[in-house]
């Protein structure tokens, strides 16, 4: 039997351009243009993001409670400039 479990990457910030996330975190650090999310999909505590790509997993951000549907509405908002 097959299953898939998340484990915590890193501990950081997520901030939003006009053009791209951002997350900056204490192991790891990166960018993904709005462009090349394929699915977002809120929580009430965070977001899940795929993006475009053959072998692209989903990655989780957990923000707090509440806070999920929040950044989602945004990353819509901002990636249909």
């Amino acid at each position: 039997m097959e299953y898939q479990e998340t484990s915590p990457v890193a501990s950081g910030v997520m901030a939003f351009t006009t053009k791209c996330l951002y997350f900056g975190g204490s192991e790891k650090s990166f960018r993904v243009p709005y462009n090349k999310i394929v699915s977002i999909f809120g929580y009430n505590n965070g977001i899940r993001i795929v993006r475009d790509g053959i072998r692209a997993q989903p990655q989780y951000f957990l923000e707090g409670a509440g806070k999920g549907w929040f950044a989602v509405n945004l990353l819509n908002a901002l990636a249909q400039q």
